[in-house]
């Protein structure tokens, strides 16, 4: 980016793969450069041998997640719930197979 030092900026970067990042700032003087890493998104996909529906989540939810903490409530067709808390790694590809 070019402009006068202080001048404000905002700029996204983003990847085939990765998590979209948003960042502000002001310019640096003497051009000094700015890198940033884009984290690679992760995927979670749940098995089990009954119905639910994830709150709050559809199933392309799931995929391009931000790594991190997630929690989900899975809810059987009879009110029954499960909690389920991840931390997930960067590029992390979870199954997660209930019984």
């Amino acid at each position: 980016m070019k402009g006068p030092p202080g001048a404000r900026w905002l700029a996204s970067f983003e990847a085939s793969g990765h998590q979209e990042i948003w960042l502000r700032g002001r310019l640096a003087p003497h051009g000094a450069r700015i890198e940033r890493v884009v984290p690679r998104s992760a995927s979670v996909r749940i098995e089990a041998p009954f119905e639910f529906e994830i709150l709050g989540y559809d199933d392309h939810d799931l995929v391009g997640l931000a790594p991190g903490p997630l929690h989900l409530v899975l809810e059987r067709k009879d009110g029954r719930r499960h909690g389920l808390h991840l931390k997930l790694k960067p590029g992390a590809k979870r199954l997660i197979k209930l019984h």
